[in-house]
């Protein structure tokens, strides 16, 4: 639907009213709504016209089971957001809502779900002011209902000024002990925030929780907070820190921040997973690929080596890909019979199986490093993956060898440049089997200066691509 002409403005909307009325018993729709989602965005289009419903639409709502007795005289509900909506104070407003009803999906409803019920699809709808806020109609009204009202929604909307808040802690702990949580918030306002911290199992019921307080005057605090663990068993936990302060309405609200944590017994050791480096060397390269492979290998489809505990991470419902992230990840020690537990690093995509989809996280993260280097000497030649060597000799004269290994058949081009970016030599060009091999530049025809040898590979089988460049120096 869209609502037009709302003043004043800009604003935070903070809630949504829907009427209900016998009507609804009349035409026999029920008063409970499963997985209710409420999705919005400012637009600029004061009909539905060429809209584009899809695109850049804030959730404000995510997902709520609502139930609610229709009354035989007006009467409003009231759906408060999870997430205020900033609305810019001119555009009209896009409001998205779709839920289940009886078991069934109802899809999109651009619309109230009782103007879909009767077939009508979407609205223009316009605004209407109402003692609760801001209120839209829908046009004729007479099509939807038998009872000649006004207005079927209303949205809160205040022009106050909004705190932020943020909070974070460590990926794990040992226990017994506690846990250093780290916050952040500000308001305008003078008032006293409240700061619960509850600990959950993943899915699952709350296990531990404790609260403290956080004057505010105005300004931005931070600090830390000790969050005691020594009651809670080894494992992972979804850590919630809810923020209790005055919101864009000036009415203490409960905004929360999900993190997760992983509790280890005393000794444990975790593991400290990058999505890719799958044989905790510090590098993404073919060396993954092979040893994952191996691992499967050897595995000879044992359970003990192929599952064993998944990762959890607070935002996996909402971000697919986050298991993939570059950055370090908390695990816990497989017993696989693997020293020190590979396992746990072998399982790339934190599924807690290891397969060959493991594979994906080694694409999504080449060649990428973690920590100061990769363990090694990282200017060795390394015939375990791609790679190229520092010509010999270095500075030459006029002949010097190039030395480059495929760990898999593969497409190679090997060119030299000078300094301007000029192709002076192709040296390879075409696909070769895997193995180490030279390539021998000569340079008699070239004048004394430095030259660039890039060399780019990609394997056949794997897909997987491989670039290094090295400045050589003729001297003649």
């Amino acid at each position: 639907m869209l609502a037009a002409g709302m003043t004043p403005g800009p604003g935070n909307i903070q809630a949504l009213y829907w009427m209900s009325w016998s009507y609804w018993n009349n035409v026999g729709m029920d008063n409970t709504y499963e997985n209710l989602m409420i999705r919005m965005k400012n637009s600029s289009l004061s009909t539905f016209n060429g809209m584009d419903f899809e695109s850049n639409l804030e959730t404000v709502m995510d997902k709520h089971t609502e139930t609610f007795t229709p009354s035989v005289t007006y009467q409003w509900y009231k759906f408060p957001f999870e997430t205020p909506f900033k609305w810019d104070g001119s555009s009209s407003i896009v409001v998205d809502c779709s839920l289940d009803r009886d078991g069934s999906y109802m899809g999109n409803l651009w619309t109230y779900w009782q103007f879909d019920y009767t077939g009508t699809g979407r609205n223009n709808l316009y605004h209407d002011n109402t003692p609760y806020g801001q209120g839209v109609e829908n046009q004729p009204v007479a099509n939807y209902a038998p009872l000649n009202y006004r207005s079927c929604v209303m949205f809160d909307v205040c022009t106050g000024e909004a705190g932020t808040w943020d909070a974070n802690t460590v990926p794990f702990a040992t226990l017994p002990g506690t846990i250093p949580v780290n916050y952040t918030l500000s308001h305008p306002k003078t008032f006293t925030a409240t700061i619960t911290i509850n600990f959950y199992l993943p899915g699952g019921p709350l296990k531990h929780s404790e609260s403290f307080t956080v004057p505010i005057n105005g300004n931005t605090v931070s600090g830390t907070y000790n969050a005691t663990i020594s009651s809670l068993l080894p494992g992972f936990y979804r850590v919630e820190i809810v923020f209790n302060m005055l919101d864009a309405c000036n009415v203490l609200s409960d905004f929360p921040v999900n993190k997760s944590i992983m509790i280890l017994s005393p000794g444990q050791i975790p593991c400290e997973v990058w999505p890719g480096d799958a044989n905790n060397d510090g590098i993404v390269n073919y060396g993954d690929r092979k040893d994952l492979n191996k691992y499967m290998h050897d595995a000879n489809l044992s359970p003990l080596w192929l599952q064993g505990p998944s990762r959890y991470r607070a935002d996996a419902a909402t971000n697919p890909l986050t298991y993939y992230t570059w950055e370090a990840q908390a695990g816990v020690p497989w017993n696989d019979p693997n020293t020190p537990s590979m396992g746990c690093y072998m399982d790339t995509d934190g599924n807690g199986t290891v397969n060959a989809f493991d594979m994906f996280a080694i694409k999504t993260n080449w060649m990428r490093i973690h920590g100061a280097s990769p363990k090694g000497d990282v200017n060795a030649f390394d015939t375990r993956t791609f790679d190229m060597s520092q010509n010999y000799p270095n500075p030459f004269n006029p002949f010097t060898s190039i030395k480059y290994n495929l760990p898999e058949k593969s497409t190679v081009n090997l060119i030299v440049t000078d300094m301007l970016g000029r192709t002076v030599a192709t040296l390879v060009n075409g696909i070769q089997e895997t193995g180490a091999r030279t390539a021998i530049f000569d340079a008699s025809a070239l004048s004394s200066g430095s030259y660039i040898a890039t060399v780019t590979m990609t394997g056949i089988q794997s897909g997987l691509s491989f670039s290094k460049t090295i400045k050589m120096t003729l001297n003649k």
